[in-house]
């Protein structure tokens, strides 16, 4: 091409003037010819598009495994976790402003009901009491006499009144004197025990000031929730296992109580067990997983968890008929460890468990091994 292209430009140097224009046209022409040589040697034809295959295209079908779906019977538990709480708990608090005085037990020992646990400054208070009691037995006593001297006519209807009069008076002030005297006391209000003490003697409190805690250890309450779909399932005094953190082994609970309602928000039905715990081995706040056995076993179809695919309907399965992969929407129930149970599909379909991460309703597939 460069030898061409030079012999055309050395003709061109002093041609005869009537063939100038013809070798001009010649320069112009190879010079296109060679570019266009150049430039289908340096650079490569675009691929070809390779062909389409796989699930949604017109390529070879995907191989995948399947799972002859069939009934099987069922032992359900249903799993849940929960909370363990004190049998009993209050915060005991200071009714009435005061300094204290006394301090009658240990952190974390056993208390019985009436017990007392915090004493407040009452001197003021029983000096008022000592004030009021002698006035209140002469008023009794007189009262007493006009209430004689009435019945004989000795005195007036009013006079005997006056007596009365001051005699609920003064009993009214012992009554409030001695209610307030209660105030300065902070009683055990059942057999429990008292949590670490937020005051010392000398503090001063005021009315609503925390003290302690104080709990019922024996037995425990232990709360968990359950799926809206069994709530027909459970009753009072069914047995729930519980293995709560820390505790080597199981404990079995007894169910007390149904909430009445489901939650609006998680449509989870509330419920609450008594949980025995001699020796005060749990403590209150614990986590605990729970297993609820549910009475009889139920035939239904079981499949592997991945092979149920979330979706904006709910949940969807791909199943094997005649050489397609057809979507269909199921509804999931009890769970185990690697099955859930499904309703919508029917015993002896065919269940696509591979390669669902890049299934396409209506793609070709070929069932490989079937479980």
């Amino acid at each position: 091409m460069r030898s061409l292209i030079h012999s055309l430009a050395m003709s061109t140097v002093n041609p005869p003037r009537s063939r100038r224009p013809y070798l001009w046209l010649a320069v112009i022409v190879a010079f296109g010819i060679g570019l266009f040589v150049i430039r289908a040697t340096l650079v490569p034809a675009p691929a070809a598009p390779p062909a389409r295959g796989g699930p949604g295209g017109g390529g070879p079908p995907l191989q995948v495994s399947g799972l002859l779906l069939k009934n099987e019977r069922v032992e359900r538990i249903i799993r849940s976790s929960g909370t363990v709480l004190a049998g009993e708990e209050v915060e005991l608090r200071s009714e009435t402003a005061g300094r204290i005085t006394g301090i009658h037990f240990k952190e974390g020992r056993p208390i019985k009901r009436g017990d007392l646990l915090f004493k407040i400054h009452d001197a003021e208070l029983r000096a008022q009491l000592e004030r009021v009691e002698p006035r209140l037995h002469l008023a009794e006593e007189r009262e007493s006499r006009q209430k004689i001297l009435l019945e004989r006519e000795a005195v007036s209807r009013e006079e005997y009144d006056l007596a009365v009069q001051e005699k609920r008076s003064l009993t009214a002030e012992r009554n409030l004197l001695k209610a307030q005297l209660d105030k300065t006391e902070i009683r055990a209000p059942f057999d429990g025990v008292v949590g670490l003490r937020s005051v010392s003697v000398g503090s001063y409190v005021s009315p609503g000031t925390q003290l302690a805690g104080f709990y019922s250890l024996n037995p425990l309450k232990i709360d968990f929730s359950i799926p809206e779909v069994y709530f027909s399932r459970v009753r009072v005094g069914d047995t729930v296992a519980a293995q709560i953190q820390g505790l080597e082994g199981k404990v079995s609970a007894v169910i007390e109580a149904l909430e009445p309602r489901l939650d609006r928000e998680t449509r989870m039905l509330r419920i609450r067990g008594l949980l025995p715990n001699p020796g005060g081995r749990i403590p209150p706040g614990a986590s605990a997983g729970i297993e609820l056995p549910l009475s009889g076993a139920v035939e239904s179809i079981m499949v592997p968890s991945t092979a149920v695919l979330p979706d904006i309907s709910g949940q969807t399965v791909f199943m094997y008929r005649g050489g397609k992969a057809v979507p269909v929407s199921v509804i999931a129930g009890y769970r185990t460890d690697e099955k859930v149970e499904i309703e919508g599909v029917n015993p002896g379909d065919t269940l696509i468990l591979s390669g669902l991460i890049q299934m396409r309703p209506g793609a070709s597939v070929t069932l490989g091994e079937l479980q």
